[in-house]
Protein backbone atom coordinates (compact mmCIF):
# COMPACT_ATOMS: atom_id res chain seq x y z
CA UNK A 1 0.00 0.00 0.00
CA UNK A 2 1.73 3.40 -1.21
CA UNK A 3 -0.89 5.77 0.36
CA UNK A 4 -3.43 5.34 3.51
CA UNK A 5 -5.81 8.24 4.52
CA UNK A 6 -6.72 8.28 8.12
CA UNK A 7 -10.25 9.64 8.04
CA UNK A 8 -11.40 12.42 10.53
CA UNK A 9 -9.67 11.79 13.51
CA UNK A 10 -8.38 14.14 16.82
CA UNK A 11 -4.54 14.87 16.53
CA UNK A 12 -2.74 14.74 19.36
CA UNK A 13 -0.28 17.19 18.42
CA UNK A 14 3.21 17.58 20.45
CA UNK A 15 5.30 20.44 20.75
CA UNK A 16 6.08 22.83 23.93
CA UNK A 17 2.70 21.84 24.86
CA UNK A 18 -0.15 19.52 23.79
CA UNK A 19 -3.10 20.58 21.69
CA UNK A 20 -5.95 18.26 20.04
CA UNK A 21 -7.07 19.28 16.47
CA UNK A 22 -9.23 17.61 14.31
CA UNK A 23 -8.13 16.67 10.91
CA UNK A 24 -7.36 14.07 8.63
CA UNK A 25 -3.53 12.71 7.42
CA UNK A 26 -1.90 11.23 4.66
CA UNK A 27 0.47 8.51 4.89
CA UNK A 28 2.57 7.64 1.48
CA UNK A 29 5.54 5.77 1.51
CA UNK A 30 5.73 5.32 5.10
CA UNK A 31 5.72 9.12 5.69
CA UNK A 32 3.01 11.74 7.08
CA UNK A 33 2.87 13.54 3.70
CA UNK A 34 -0.41 16.00 4.88
CA UNK A 35 -2.59 16.74 7.22
CA UNK A 36 -5.72 18.57 6.06
CA UNK A 37 -9.43 18.36 5.59
CA UNK A 38 -11.04 14.87 4.13
CA UNK A 39 -12.51 15.82 1.45
CA UNK A 40 -9.27 18.03 -0.07
CA UNK A 41 -6.84 15.04 1.15
CA UNK A 42 -9.12 12.23 -0.97
CA UNK A 43 -9.10 14.52 -4.16
CA UNK A 44 -5.83 15.30 -4.41
CA UNK A 45 -4.56 11.58 -3.16
CA UNK A 46 -6.79 9.19 -4.29
CA UNK A 47 -5.91 7.12 -1.68
CA UNK A 48 -5.59 3.21 -1.79
CA UNK A 49 -6.88 2.72 1.70
CA UNK A 50 -8.66 5.10 4.33
CA UNK A 51 -9.34 4.33 8.09
CA UNK A 52 -12.54 5.86 9.19
CA UNK A 53 -11.23 7.62 12.55
CA UNK A 54 -13.92 9.90 13.57
CA UNK A 55 -14.32 8.72 16.87
CA UNK A 56 -10.95 8.44 17.17
CA UNK A 57 -7.20 9.51 18.53
CA UNK A 58 -4.76 9.86 16.55
CA UNK A 59 -1.37 10.13 18.79
CA UNK A 60 2.25 9.30 18.12
CA UNK A 61 3.51 5.50 19.03
CA UNK A 62 4.09 5.41 22.88
CA UNK A 63 8.12 4.28 23.46
CA UNK A 64 9.30 1.53 26.03
CA UNK A 65 12.59 2.72 26.80
CA UNK A 66 13.48 -0.62 28.74
CA UNK A 67 12.49 -3.69 28.67
CA UNK A 68 13.41 -7.53 28.88
CA UNK A 69 10.88 -8.87 26.46
CA UNK A 70 12.21 -12.11 26.26
CA UNK A 71 11.19 -12.51 29.99
CA UNK A 72 7.35 -13.07 29.42
CA UNK A 73 8.52 -16.53 29.91
CA UNK A 74 9.63 -15.57 33.10
CA UNK A 75 6.70 -13.72 34.52
CA UNK A 76 4.72 -14.38 38.08
CA UNK A 77 7.86 -17.07 38.20
CA UNK A 78 9.23 -14.80 41.25
CA UNK A 79 7.11 -12.20 42.38
CA UNK A 80 7.78 -11.49 46.23
CA UNK A 81 11.54 -10.85 46.44
CA UNK A 82 13.94 -7.94 47.07
CA UNK A 83 15.27 -7.16 43.36
CA UNK A 84 19.04 -8.71 44.43
CA UNK A 85 17.25 -11.85 45.53
CA UNK A 86 15.32 -11.99 42.49
CA UNK A 87 18.29 -11.81 40.09
CA UNK A 88 19.71 -14.47 41.99
CA UNK A 89 16.43 -16.59 41.28
CA UNK A 90 16.01 -15.66 37.99
CA UNK A 91 20.13 -15.69 36.66
CA UNK A 92 19.92 -19.37 37.30
CA UNK A 93 16.46 -19.52 35.18
CA UNK A 94 18.24 -18.55 32.84
CA UNK A 95 20.72 -20.36 32.43
CA UNK A 96 18.25 -22.98 30.91
CA UNK A 97 16.64 -20.62 28.26
CA UNK A 98 17.83 -21.44 24.50
CA UNK A 99 17.74 -19.86 21.39
CA UNK A 100 14.23 -20.50 20.58
CA UNK A 101 12.94 -19.80 23.81
CA UNK A 102 13.61 -16.33 23.48
CA UNK A 103 12.49 -16.24 20.35
CA UNK A 104 9.53 -16.70 21.31
CA UNK A 105 9.29 -15.23 24.86
CA UNK A 106 10.66 -11.82 22.85
CA UNK A 107 7.68 -12.76 19.92
CA UNK A 108 4.84 -12.65 22.82
CA UNK A 109 6.21 -10.05 24.68
CA UNK A 110 6.17 -7.57 21.39
CA UNK A 111 2.74 -8.44 20.87
CA UNK A 112 1.84 -7.70 23.77
CA UNK A 113 3.60 -4.32 23.65
CA UNK A 114 1.89 -3.44 20.30
CA UNK A 115 -1.44 -4.27 21.99
CA UNK A 116 -0.58 -1.29 24.63
CA UNK A 117 0.24 0.78 21.60
CA UNK A 118 4.21 0.81 21.71
CA UNK A 119 5.72 1.22 18.29
CA UNK A 120 9.36 1.43 19.70
CA UNK A 121 11.10 -0.29 22.65
CA UNK A 122 14.46 -0.81 23.97
CA UNK A 123 15.06 -4.24 24.69
CA UNK A 124 18.57 -5.48 27.88
CA UNK A 125 19.24 -9.14 27.20
CA UNK A 126 21.25 -11.89 25.83
CA UNK A 127 21.06 -13.20 22.18
CA UNK A 128 19.81 -9.84 21.09
CA UNK A 129 19.70 -11.69 17.40
CA UNK A 130 16.55 -13.27 18.45
CA UNK A 131 14.62 -10.55 19.75
CA UNK A 132 15.21 -8.23 16.67
CA UNK A 133 14.00 -11.16 14.67
CA UNK A 134 10.84 -11.24 16.84
CA UNK A 135 10.87 -7.42 16.49
CA UNK A 136 11.14 -7.42 12.56
CA UNK A 137 8.50 -10.36 12.09
CA UNK A 138 5.94 -8.09 14.36
CA UNK A 139 7.01 -4.79 12.24
CA UNK A 140 8.53 -2.75 15.48
CA UNK A 141 11.13 -0.26 15.95
CA UNK A 142 14.09 -2.00 18.59
CA UNK A 143 17.00 -0.48 19.84
CA UNK A 144 18.52 -4.29 21.03
CA UNK A 145 21.22 -3.94 23.56
CA UNK A 146 23.63 -7.39 23.87
CA UNK A 147 23.98 -7.58 27.56
CA UNK A 148 27.04 -8.41 29.41
CA UNK A 149 27.28 -10.24 32.51
CA UNK A 150 30.21 -11.57 34.50
CA UNK A 151 28.04 -12.68 37.31
CA UNK A 152 27.40 -16.16 35.37
CA UNK A 153 28.88 -18.29 32.80
CA UNK A 154 26.34 -21.13 33.09
CA UNK A 155 25.59 -23.45 29.95
CA UNK A 156 23.43 -20.51 27.99
CA UNK A 157 25.18 -17.81 28.90
CA UNK A 158 27.48 -15.44 26.71
CA UNK A 159 30.98 -14.74 28.08
CA UNK A 160 31.75 -11.10 27.99
CA UNK A 161 34.30 -11.22 24.44
CA UNK A 162 31.30 -13.42 22.62
CA UNK A 163 29.01 -10.46 23.86
CA UNK A 164 31.57 -7.85 22.06
CA UNK A 165 31.64 -9.86 19.36
CA UNK A 166 27.79 -10.76 18.84
CA UNK A 167 27.29 -7.13 19.44
CA UNK A 168 29.60 -5.77 16.35
CA UNK A 169 27.94 -8.15 14.25
CA UNK A 170 24.75 -7.21 14.82
CA UNK A 171 25.63 -3.61 13.89
CA UNK A 172 27.71 -4.17 10.76
CA UNK A 173 24.31 -6.84 10.04
CA UNK A 174 21.94 -3.99 10.86
CA UNK A 175 23.91 -0.49 10.02
CA UNK A 176 21.49 1.13 7.63
CA UNK A 177 18.52 -0.84 8.81
CA UNK A 178 15.25 1.73 9.18
CA UNK A 179 13.42 -0.08 12.10
CA UNK A 180 16.50 -1.78 13.93
CA UNK A 181 19.52 -0.24 16.08
CA UNK A 182 22.12 -1.60 17.80
CA UNK A 183 23.49 -1.12 21.57
CA UNK A 184 25.54 -2.42 24.71
CA UNK A 185 24.39 -3.21 27.82
CA UNK A 186 26.19 -3.53 30.57
CA UNK A 187 24.43 -4.87 33.28
CA UNK A 188 25.34 -2.73 36.58
CA UNK A 189 27.96 -2.07 38.37
CA UNK A 190 27.73 -4.65 40.44
CA UNK A 191 28.19 -7.33 37.72
CA UNK A 192 30.65 -6.28 35.57
CA UNK A 193 33.86 -5.46 36.75
CA UNK A 194 35.87 -1.94 35.74
CA UNK A 195 37.98 -4.09 33.46
CA UNK A 196 34.98 -5.18 31.30
CA UNK A 197 33.78 -1.88 31.42
CA UNK A 198 37.14 -0.26 30.08
CA UNK A 199 36.34 -2.84 27.22
CA UNK A 200 32.77 -1.74 26.79
CA UNK A 201 33.52 1.80 26.71
CA UNK A 202 36.32 0.92 24.03
CA UNK A 203 33.95 -0.88 21.87
CA UNK A 204 30.93 1.64 22.35
CA UNK A 205 33.13 4.56 21.32
CA UNK A 206 34.97 2.38 18.30
CA UNK A 207 31.46 1.23 16.65
CA UNK A 208 29.22 4.36 17.85
CA UNK A 209 26.89 1.94 19.70
CA UNK A 210 24.36 2.85 22.20
CA UNK A 211 24.87 2.20 26.25
CA UNK A 212 21.92 1.12 28.44
CA UNK A 213 22.59 0.22 31.87
CA UNK A 214 20.65 -0.36 35.77
CA UNK A 215 22.41 1.94 37.82
CA UNK A 216 21.42 3.25 41.56
CA UNK A 217 18.77 1.06 42.35
CA UNK A 218 18.86 -0.30 45.78
CA UNK A 219 19.91 0.88 48.53
CA UNK A 220 22.60 -2.15 48.96
CA UNK A 221 24.15 -1.54 45.52
CA UNK A 222 24.86 1.88 46.29
CA UNK A 223 26.34 0.83 49.50
CA UNK A 224 28.06 -1.70 47.59
CA UNK A 225 29.83 0.56 45.41
CA UNK A 226 30.94 3.52 48.13
CA UNK A 227 32.36 0.42 50.42
CA UNK A 228 34.19 -0.80 46.98
CA UNK A 229 34.95 2.18 45.23
CA UNK A 230 34.15 5.14 47.40
CA UNK A 231 32.04 6.55 44.76
CA UNK A 232 28.19 6.52 44.27
CA UNK A 233 27.49 3.99 41.01
CA UNK A 234 26.69 7.50 39.21
CA UNK A 235 30.08 8.88 39.97
CA UNK A 236 31.95 5.35 39.15
CA UNK A 237 29.99 5.69 35.74
CA UNK A 238 31.45 9.14 35.55
CA UNK A 239 35.12 8.23 36.43
CA UNK A 240 35.33 5.45 33.73
CA UNK A 241 33.90 7.37 31.41
CA UNK A 242 30.46 5.52 30.50
CA UNK A 243 28.64 8.57 31.11
CA UNK A 244 27.48 9.78 28.05
CA UNK A 245 24.60 11.48 25.65
CA UNK A 246 23.88 8.16 24.29
CA UNK A 247 24.02 6.56 27.64
CA UNK A 248 21.09 5.36 29.14
CA UNK A 249 20.59 4.84 32.39
CA UNK A 250 17.43 2.41 33.96
CA UNK A 251 16.02 2.80 37.38
CA UNK A 252 18.40 5.53 39.17
CA UNK A 253 16.18 5.53 42.17
CA UNK A 254 19.17 6.07 44.85
CA UNK A 255 20.77 9.16 43.81
CA UNK A 256 21.49 12.52 45.17
CA UNK A 257 21.86 16.25 44.36
CA UNK A 258 25.37 15.68 43.11
CA UNK A 259 24.46 12.46 41.16
CA UNK A 260 21.67 13.84 39.67
CA UNK A 261 24.05 17.00 38.50
CA UNK A 262 26.47 14.82 37.29
CA UNK A 263 24.20 13.53 35.09
CA UNK A 264 22.49 16.58 33.71
CA UNK A 265 26.37 17.62 33.32
CA UNK A 266 26.91 14.72 30.74
CA UNK A 267 23.50 14.99 29.25
CA UNK A 268 22.96 11.25 29.94
CA UNK A 269 19.34 9.92 29.57
CA UNK A 270 17.16 8.06 32.01
CA UNK A 271 14.92 5.41 32.22
CA UNK A 272 11.45 6.01 34.76
CA UNK A 273 10.36 2.73 35.78
CA UNK A 274 7.86 2.98 38.21
CA UNK A 275 6.28 -0.27 38.57
CA UNK A 276 9.39 -2.44 39.53
CA UNK A 277 10.34 0.57 42.01
CA UNK A 278 7.23 -0.07 43.91
CA UNK A 279 6.78 -3.90 43.56
CA UNK A 280 9.87 -4.47 44.72
CA UNK A 281 9.85 -1.79 47.33
CA UNK A 282 12.81 0.39 46.08
CA UNK A 283 11.66 3.83 46.35
CA UNK A 284 10.85 6.62 44.56
CA UNK A 285 12.90 7.82 41.56
CA UNK A 286 13.19 11.66 41.48
CA UNK A 287 12.53 12.34 38.15
CA UNK A 288 10.98 15.72 39.33
CA UNK A 289 14.32 16.85 40.62
CA UNK A 290 16.57 15.47 37.48
CA UNK A 291 13.69 17.06 34.90
CA UNK A 292 14.15 20.41 36.55
CA UNK A 293 17.99 19.95 36.12
CA UNK A 294 17.35 19.29 32.21
CA UNK A 295 17.84 15.42 31.57
CA UNK A 296 15.57 13.65 29.46
CA UNK A 297 13.48 11.37 30.98
CA UNK A 298 11.82 8.05 28.94
CA UNK A 299 9.21 5.39 30.24
CA UNK A 300 10.08 1.73 30.74
CA UNK A 301 7.86 -1.01 31.44
CA UNK A 302 10.91 -3.41 32.81
CA UNK A 303 10.66 -6.79 31.91
CA UNK A 304 7.98 -8.95 32.36
CA UNK A 305 9.24 -11.05 34.92
CA UNK A 306 9.45 -8.05 37.33
CA UNK A 307 6.83 -5.99 36.37
CA UNK A 308 4.62 -8.56 35.44
CA UNK A 309 3.20 -6.52 32.25
CA UNK A 310 4.40 -4.62 28.99
CA UNK A 311 1.32 -2.00 29.65
CA UNK A 312 3.02 1.25 29.09
CA UNK A 313 -0.75 2.86 29.44
CA UNK A 314 -0.69 1.40 32.83
CA UNK A 315 2.83 2.21 33.51
CA UNK A 316 2.49 6.36 32.34
CA UNK A 317 -0.83 6.62 34.61
CA UNK A 318 1.08 5.25 37.78
CA UNK A 319 3.90 6.96 37.11
CA UNK A 320 2.07 10.22 37.46
CA UNK A 321 0.34 9.31 40.74
CA UNK A 322 3.58 7.81 42.48
CA UNK A 323 5.03 10.99 41.91
CA UNK A 324 1.93 13.05 43.05
CA UNK A 325 2.00 10.69 45.70
CA UNK A 326 5.74 11.06 46.95
CA UNK A 327 5.33 14.64 47.13
CA UNK A 328 1.75 15.14 48.28
CA UNK A 329 1.43 17.88 45.29
CA UNK A 330 -0.86 17.01 42.91
CA UNK A 331 0.79 19.66 40.28
CA UNK A 332 4.38 18.29 40.81
CA UNK A 333 4.29 16.28 37.44
CA UNK A 334 1.62 17.41 35.13
CA UNK A 335 -0.28 15.48 32.77
CA UNK A 336 1.47 16.95 29.83
CA UNK A 337 4.99 15.84 31.03
CA UNK A 338 3.68 11.88 31.23
CA UNK A 339 2.67 12.34 28.29
CA UNK A 340 5.53 13.48 26.47
CA UNK A 341 7.94 11.06 28.58
CA UNK A 342 6.43 8.16 27.06
CA UNK A 343 6.22 9.64 23.57
CA UNK A 344 8.62 12.22 22.04
CA UNK A 345 10.80 12.30 25.36
CA UNK A 346 11.48 8.49 24.53
CA UNK A 347 12.48 8.85 21.65
CA UNK A 348 15.09 11.69 22.87
CA UNK A 349 16.04 9.55 25.42
CA UNK A 350 17.17 6.51 22.84
CA UNK A 351 19.14 8.87 20.71
CA UNK A 352 16.22 8.56 17.96
CA UNK A 353 15.66 12.06 17.13
CA UNK A 354 17.61 11.20 13.47
CA UNK A 355 14.74 8.89 11.73
CA UNK A 356 12.69 11.44 12.63
CA UNK A 357 9.92 9.83 14.47
CA UNK A 358 7.72 10.81 17.94
CA UNK A 359 5.37 13.24 16.43
CA UNK A 360 2.35 13.31 14.00
CA UNK A 361 3.74 16.14 12.10
CA UNK A 362 4.09 16.85 7.99
CA UNK A 363 7.18 14.88 7.16
CA UNK A 364 7.73 12.90 9.59
CA UNK A 365 7.91 9.11 10.14
CA UNK A 366 5.00 7.19 10.09
CA UNK A 367 4.78 5.75 13.75
CA UNK A 368 1.41 6.84 15.43
CA UNK A 369 -1.35 4.58 16.81
CA UNK A 370 -5.83 4.91 16.98
CA UNK A 371 -7.48 4.69 20.49
CA UNK A 372 -11.16 4.20 20.17
CA UNK A 373 -12.66 6.93 22.13
CA UNK A 374 -16.21 5.81 21.78
CA UNK A 375 -16.18 4.25 25.07
CA UNK A 376 -18.12 4.74 28.39
CA UNK A 377 -15.03 5.33 30.41
CA UNK A 378 -14.12 7.87 28.06
CA UNK A 379 -17.25 9.71 27.68
CA UNK A 380 -17.99 12.82 28.11
CA UNK A 381 -15.67 13.08 25.10
CA UNK A 382 -13.40 16.53 26.43
CA UNK A 383 -9.96 16.54 28.03
CA UNK A 384 -8.54 13.99 25.48
CA UNK A 385 -4.83 14.15 27.82
CA UNK A 386 -6.64 13.66 30.73
CA UNK A 387 -8.52 10.86 29.59
CA UNK A 388 -5.46 9.11 28.39
CA UNK A 389 -3.89 9.18 31.18
CA UNK A 390 -6.74 8.35 34.04
CA UNK A 391 -9.29 6.92 32.01
CA UNK A 392 -7.36 4.66 28.72
CA UNK A 393 -7.01 1.40 29.16
CA UNK A 394 -4.93 -0.72 26.41
CA UNK A 395 -8.20 -2.25 25.58
CA UNK A 396 -9.06 1.11 23.69
CA UNK A 397 -5.97 0.88 21.20
CA UNK A 398 -7.33 -0.05 18.13
CA UNK A 399 -4.93 0.72 15.47
CA UNK A 400 -1.22 0.43 15.43
CA UNK A 401 0.80 1.53 12.54
CA UNK A 402 5.11 1.75 12.24
CA UNK A 403 6.75 3.41 9.33
CA UNK A 404 3.88 3.45 7.80
CA UNK A 405 2.80 0.22 8.05
CA UNK A 406 -0.76 -1.32 9.56
CA UNK A 407 0.39 -4.20 11.95
CA UNK A 408 -2.28 -3.84 14.46
CA UNK A 409 -6.12 -3.43 13.04
CA UNK A 410 -9.17 -3.24 15.24
CA UNK A 411 -6.96 -4.87 18.22
CA UNK A 412 -6.16 -7.61 15.91
CA UNK A 413 -2.17 -7.98 15.04
CA UNK A 414 -1.59 -8.68 11.17
CA UNK A 415 1.72 -10.10 11.51
CA UNK A 416 1.71 -12.81 13.39
CA UNK A 417 -0.92 -15.46 14.30
CA UNK A 418 -1.15 -14.03 18.03
CA UNK A 419 -3.37 -17.27 19.58
CA UNK A 420 -0.73 -19.61 17.66
CA UNK A 421 2.44 -17.60 19.47
CA UNK A 422 0.39 -18.03 22.93
CA UNK A 423 0.00 -21.53 22.66
CA UNK A 424 3.78 -21.99 21.45
CA UNK A 425 4.95 -20.07 25.03
CA UNK A 426 3.07 -22.32 27.32
CA UNK A 427 4.53 -25.09 25.79
CA UNK A 428 7.87 -23.65 25.87
CA UNK A 429 7.46 -22.73 29.53
CA UNK A 430 6.25 -26.49 30.37
CA UNK A 431 9.53 -27.24 29.07
CA UNK A 432 11.49 -24.67 30.77
CA UNK A 433 9.81 -25.66 34.21
CA UNK A 434 10.69 -29.33 33.57
CA UNK A 435 14.73 -28.64 32.67
CA UNK A 436 15.11 -26.60 36.17
CA UNK A 437 13.56 -29.54 37.90
CA UNK A 438 10.17 -27.55 38.84
CA UNK A 439 6.24 -27.81 38.54
CA UNK A 440 3.72 -25.43 37.45
CA UNK A 441 0.87 -24.95 40.00
CA UNK A 442 -2.33 -22.75 39.08
CA UNK A 443 -2.45 -20.79 42.63
CA UNK A 444 0.99 -20.01 43.52
CA UNK A 445 4.84 -20.09 42.08
CA UNK A 446 6.09 -22.91 40.20
CA UNK A 447 9.00 -24.56 42.40
CA UNK A 448 12.01 -24.39 40.84
CA UNK A 449 14.07 -27.02 41.99
CA UNK A 450 17.62 -26.23 40.53
CA UNK A 451 16.94 -22.62 41.14
CA UNK A 452 16.73 -21.86 44.52
CA UNK A 453 17.71 -18.27 45.51
CA UNK A 454 20.62 -18.40 48.28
Amino acid sequence: MDTLLIKNPWILRIDDDIRIIKKSIIIRNGIIEKIDDYKKLYREYKPDEVIDAESMLAMPGFVNVHTHVSMTLLRGVADEYSTLEWLRKIWKIERWLTSQDIYYGALLGIIEMVKSGITCFSDHYFNEERVIEASLKVGTRIVACESVLETLNGPTYINVQEAFRRVIELKKKYKNHELVKIGLSPHSVYSVSLDTFKEVKNVAETYNLDIHIHIAETKKEVKMTLQKYGLTPVKLLEKIGILKENTLLAHVIHVNDDDINTIAKHNTKVAYIPTTAMKHGLGVPPVVKMIQKGITIGLGTDGPGSNNNLDIIEEMRIGLLLQRLYSNNPRIMKIDDIIKIATINGIKALSLEEKNIGKIKEGMKADLILINLEKPHLTPLHNIPSHIVFSTSQEDIDTVIVNGKVIMRNRRILTVDEHRVIRKVNKIFEKLIERVGGEIFMDREPTLKKCIAK
